[in-house]
């Protein structure tokens, strides 16, 4: 392990439900498969990335140019078009245009065996290549950590950085496999603190899974009450997630992350079974953040 994997895993250690409970890290490699996926595949998705691109450029370029607030009692500037307004509503004023803060993205997937019925796994490798392209074009740091468990160990997958070591990140998306069992506050944990330990203004986790934690010892309780303290742990240090669920599993996962949690504390859901409806429902996420 490279020291800053190491530094990671030893604060995941200090939560006390996975005291004892050791890591395998391993990096991703391009499978015969996967590059023969992301080939075929390619040119579909990268038309969603595009739309998706389009869409946030028009989103930036709004609070770029900020706006004019009209129909107001009093103020400094008369609005031309209200002067006949008989409840003297006349006054405007504009709204100064806001800085687009920088950004940075985690995305984590759960490889655990029931990712592979309906195409769950599919479905999550084709949205998780979606938003690294579109942070990718849009010079917005990204990661994207696998995950699932061998026997008594978890195991993380090292899948794609920020800037890549040999550029066959989006190869090793698509050659991501389902395995076995998944700890899931475990590897949000380390996901996490590794979006906390880079420099940006606004930062987003986007969690893709099935909504079914099973490890020794962690179900379905122990996993909610897990990832939501994580997630109000790290909303506290500015770090925001949107949790993704497909299909029929999809209330599930929402169910996990948000079941009797406070609304300002806890993640935001996000349905991606029609990943092309996917980016202008990540963005309105986002554009609330933003504001």
């Amino acid at each position: 392990l490279i020291e800053e994997n190491k530094e990671l895993l030893e604060l995941v250690k200090n939560a006390r439900i996975h005291s004892g409970i050791s890591c395998i890290f391993k990096r991703i490699k391009p499978t015969p498969e996967g590059k023969a996926q992301y080939q075929a595949e390619k040119r579909e998705l990268d038309n969603i990335v595009r739309r998706f691109i389009k869409d946030f450029q028009r989103e930036i370029k709004e609070r770029k140019l900020g706006s004019t607030m009209t129909g107001l009692y009093m103020g400094k500037r008369i609005s031309s078009k209200d002067v006949h307004r008989y409840d003297k509503r006349i006054f405007s004023r504009k709204i100064a245009p806001e800085n687009i803060p920088d950004m940075a993205v985690g995305i984590m997937i759960d490889c655990s065996g029931s990712m592979y019925w309906d195409d769950k796994l599919e479905i999550s490798k084709r949205c998780a290549y979606i938003t690294y392209a579109f942070c990718q074009k849009m010079e917005i740091p990204c990661f994207i950590i696998g995950h699932t468990t061998d026997d008594s160990k978890v195991v993380i997958f090292d899948v794609a950085e920020p800037k890549s070591l040999d550029g066959k990140d989006c190869e090793r998306i698509f050659s991501l496999i389902d395995v076995d069992c998944n700890r899931d506050g475990y590897a949000l944990r380390y996901c996490m603190e590794k979006l906390d330990s880079m420099k940006a203004n606004t930062k987003v986790m986007f969690v893709i899974s099935d909504g079914q934690p099973n490890h020794d010892g962690y179900g379905i309780s122990q996993g909610r009450a897990d990832v939501q303290e994580c997630v109000r742990e790290f909303i506290k240090k500015g770090i925001q997630t949107i949790t993704a669920g497909i299909g029929d599993d999809a209330m599930s996962v929402k169910s996990v992350y948000t079941q009797d949690a406070s609304p300002r504390a806890c993640a935001q859901f996000l349905d991606i079974t029609d990943l092309e409806k996917m980016p202008k429902a990540f963005i309105k996420i986002i554009k609330n953040y933003l504001q």
